[in-house]
């Protein structure tokens, strides 16, 4: 991974989001401020191998279950996005020098892959870019924020056009901060079509803030197969504890690939354009944390083969519906897993710019779901601060217990989105 920056203290704030939604979405908004110029274009990502868009894909995905507890709780309903995260912290590793850079890497998971690793991101990207078909929609859009007055690194500017793409606009965020919140807040939520109001609370952004980098992306996926209001049903769903509830489930007939193996269940149910689609696996015990962390030392793997060496046959699906939103601090989980120099006063970020040292303060993830009969719609928000055995085909699949989901892009891997359900009924 390209190295293009460095700093430490005082705040920026770094911050993705993924959201979806119903209504198909208008061209990208503008970023509001004033543009720094770059000459630089977005690279070609047509002799990018498939090898490493999988290897970059298979890091986010391990990012994602290795985040743990701190971004899944068992005990409620809970979803991130590997995507946004991971992009949100590839620009921040961008800026970043030494340790710094050294500790980001290895929480990304692409530190073996090097520069090849913005490549892959730049060449998956596009390929998601190019989901908009039989009514899908799936887009993602980057901005960059900085403080005027504040003189960035000429590798690093270039080096976001180059890969992401993204501009770089100026604020001010010393004498408006409040202003500036606003309009980055009404600019993230414009992108997520209002799914994402207010990323920003009050004082979030003050006079310190020294950079603010967003990724948005946008999805709305209705179902290849939709389902008929009408046979929405009360049917049993077994909570953590053993009691049994009764909640509404969407029933239908389709053909889809469905798997079991010792301890778990899978079906993936696909998206109208067949690119994109939610993998719903089931443990048998119901203890979705314990299985999650199998997933990231290698069960997922399990799953997808035994999925993908499957054709598709037809079955009876049981699904709740639900809806629910959640949100995660990750900082301390982050710096756990290796990247405490990034959230320490020897932060290096001087890739970014020298002239005002910055540390990574806090960072905030909040995501929203909804899975009715028409199809899926969620967003994600990621906010980062810097301051000073065998398989065998099913026939029925009554999703009856918690559950694990996966939204993820069939063709490169891509995982937009991992949570869980324990209780359906839990908004």
């Amino acid at each position: 991974m390209k190295n293009h920056s460095r700093s430490t203290r005082a705040l920026t704030t770094l911050l993705t989001v993924i959201a979806l939604s119903a209504c198909a979405p208008e061209p990208d908004p503008v970023a509001p401020g004033e543009r720094i110029a770059t000459a630089v274009s977005r690279e070609s990502a047509a002799n990018v191998p498939v090898a490493d868009q999988r290897e970059l894909t298979r890091a986010q995905l391990s990012l994602g279950f290795s985040l743990g507890a701190a971004a899944l709780p068992a005990e409620r309903n809970a979803m991130i996005s590997p995507w946004s995260i991971h992009t949100a912290l590839t620009m921040a590793h961008l800026g970043a020098r030494g340790a710094t850079a050294e500790g980001l890497g290895s929480v990304l998971r692409t530190t073996a892959m090097g520069e090849r690793a913005l490549d892959a991101y730049n060449a998956v990207d596009q390929a998601l870019r190019a989901r908009r078909t039989h009514g899908v929609i799936l887009r993602s859009a980057n901005a960059v924020f900085a403080p005027r007055g504040l003189t960035f690194e000429q590798p690093f500017v270039d080096g976001l056009a180059a890969h992401f793409p993204v501009g770089l606009s100026v604020l001010d965020f010393a004498a408006r901060p409040e202003e500036s919140r606003l309009a980055i807040n009404a600019w993230v939520s414009a992108v997520t079509e209002e799914k994402i109001p207010e990323l920003f609370g009050a004082g979030v952004i003050h006079r310190d803030t020294r950079l603010v980098l967003v990724n948005a992306t946008y999805f709305y996926g209705p179902w290849k197969n939709a389902f008929e209001a009408a046979n929405t049903r009360p049917s049993s769903f077994v909570l953590r504890d053993g009691t049994t509830v009764q909640l509404p489930k969407m029933n239908r007939v389709l053909s889809a690939r469905a798997a079991m193996a010792d301890g778990w269940r899978a079906i993936e149910i696909p998206y109208a354009n067949e690119s994109l689609s939610m993998v719903v696996i089931v443990p048998s015990s119901g203890d979705v944390a314990s299985f999650e962390r199998a997933l990231e030392e290698g069960r997922w793997t399990d799953v997808t083969r035994g999925l993908e060496g499957l054709s598709p046959s037809q079955l009876q699906l049981s699904l709740p519906k639900f809806r629910f939103t959640h949100q995660a601090q990750l900082a301390s989980r982050l710096a756990e897993m290796g990247a405490g120099a990034a959230f320490s006063s020897d932060a290096d970020f001087s890739g970014i710019s020298t002239s005002s040292p910055m540390r990574i303060e806090r960072v905030v993830h909040s995501t929203f779901v909804a899975v009715d009969e028409k199809g899926t719609e969620a967003a994600a928000a990621t906010g980062i601060t810097f301051g000073p055995t065998s398989i065998a085909p099913l026939r029925q699949f009554d999703v009856d217990r918690p559950f694990v989901f996966v939204i993820r892009d069939v063709p490169t891997g891509a995982p937009l989105f991992i949570g869980h359900v324990v209780d359906p009924r839990v908004g």
